[in-house]
Parts: C-alpha cells; sequence; structure tokens
C-alpha cells in the first residue's frame, strides 16, 4: 500500500481539487492512504470504493466522505463523472481556527456515504456546484471561495449530525 501525497490546487491551502471524468478506459487507484480527507460527489455513473474491507457501490448523486489515513481504492467505470476535494484539517495551509474539523477525529468512522435525499444532500450537491465552478473560473478571490465552501460541506455534516461527536 503506498503513501500518497496530496499536492494542493488551491493556493495557501491544503486544498485539492479533482474534476474526475472516465472517458476511454475504466480507471483505478490502487490501495493507498493519505493524510487528508477525501468527500467525493459523483455526478453521473457509478464509482466503487473499497474502504478497509468494504465495497461501496457509488450511483450518480451518491456522495461519500472518507476520513484520513484510511486505507482504500476506488475502481470507475467509463462514463462516469464526479468532484473530489481531499484536505487537511488546517484549510488555509497556517495557524488557522479549525473547530470544526475537531469532530472528524473523534467520530472515528472511516466512511460516511451520503445516499438519501434529504434537504442537507441537496445543499451539499450545491456546494459541490459551486465549488466546481469557482475552481474552473478561477476568479478573482476564488480560493477564498473554496475554503469557505469546504467549511459549509463539514458544517453540513456537523449540523445533521453525519459526523457527530
Amino acid at each position: 500500500m503506498r503513501n500518497e501525497v496530496i499536492v494542493p490546487s488551491i493556493e495557501k491551502s491544503s486544498i485539492k481539487i479533482y474534476n474526475a471524468q472516465t472517458t476511454a478506459q475504466a480507471e483505478g487507484c490502487d490501495w493507498h492512504i493519505h493524510n487528508e480527507f477525501e468527500i467525493f460527489y459523483l455526478l453521473e455513473g457509478s464509482k466503487i470504493f473499497m474502504v478497509n474491507g468494504c465495497t461501496i457501490e457509488m450511483q450518480a448523486k451518491d456522495i461519500i466522505f472518507i476520513n484520513s489515513r484510511v486505507p482504500h481504492k476506488t475502481l470507475t467505470p467509463i462514463g462516469s463523472r464526479g468532484i473530489l476535494l481531499q484536505f487537511k484539517t488546517d484549510l488555509n495551509g497556517g495557524d488557522f481556527e479549525n473547530y470544526l474539523l475537531d469532530f472528524i477525529y473523534k467520530a472515528q468512522k472511516d466512511f460516511i456515504l451520503l445516499r438519501e435525499y434529504s434537504d442537507m444532500k441537496v445543499q451539499m450537491e450545491q456546494i459541490f456546484i459551486f465549488i466546481r465552478e469557482e475552481d474552473k473560473d478561477r476568479k478573482t478571490a476564488y480560493d477564498i471561495f473554496v475554503k469557505a465552501y469546504v467549511y459549509e460541506l463539514l458544517g453540513c455534516l456537523y449540523r445533521n449530525k453525519v459526523l457527530a461527536m
């Protein structure tokens, strides 16, 4: 198993955004771990996550949260599209208040799959779209908006006790 080193795509932060699209052939990522948390939103198609002995078959509109340092691998069939966010608790790459993120360590869950319709899930889907647009357009202060949106995603999970202490 390899220890993946995540290179941030947002300046002065630990956040990486990856717009994933499988067009030519099925793709996969072999077993790995990393220090960052991971949230993946599947826009279209399907995706398989294997997380610490569990197999999760994602469907379009599913969202999965994977805790840091949890072994996982993926398989993505042709025609799948999604948005991947990876980040450390310190989103700014410096000394920043991270009270919202303390609960993640205390939750001690390897992963959480959000599949059922709820107001929270609709809100999270919209936030992912905003993040994708900010990353694509890269207008002035886009990095500030992306950081705020990541905190909003985590706030949704916390407020709705998906990642409760």
